[in-house]
């Protein structure tokens, strides 16, 4: 991939990242409320929501061959502590991904027996925490490191 390609890559990985966690915020604050699975946007959102955090995952995994190649080593070199924590960020964001998969699938379930939507509310809750986390590491990584390069 050539850099021009890297950095739009970046860009929209980002993006895309940003938006899931607001997502996932949204659905998990309906989710809180009672029977708030029953909103007509809820099921939408914890689609798109899963959907966004499946493109997120991919765009995330498209980086990551040029990341290990290139970036890695002179992160760790810049700063030990940034390189551990974008590490962190690489394992919140399949965290984020499974636990959005997780609470779709809750959600077909809650439609059949309402004893799931405690997991829902959980699984949706984890992702939403997962995901302000992973952004939060990268905005912070990124501010001292460009990436790529």
């Amino acid at each position: 991939m050539s850099l021009d390609v890297l950095r739009r890559l970046t860009l929209v990985h980002g993006i895309v990242a940003w938006v899931d966690a607001l997502l996932l915020i949204t659905i998990t604050v309906m989710a809180l409320r009672a029977r708030g699975w029953e909103h007509p946007w809820f099921r939408r959102l914890a689609i798109t929501s899963t959907l966004s955090a499946l493109i997120a995952f991919a765009s995330g995994l498209a980086l990551e061959e040029h990341y290990r190649f290139h970036i890695r080593q002179r992160l760790f070199i810049a700063s030990k502590n940034l390189g551990w924590l974008f590490e962190r960020k690489i394992h919140f964001s399949l965290g984020v991904f499974a636990f959005a998969l997780i609470g779709l699938g809750l959600l077909f379930l809650v439609q059949k027996d309402e004893r799931f939507f405690r997991a829902l509310r959980l699984a949706y809750g984890s992702s939403a925490i997962l995901a302000l986390l992973s952004c939060v590491i990268s905005s912070i990584v990124a501010a001292f490191r460009a990436f790529p390069e």
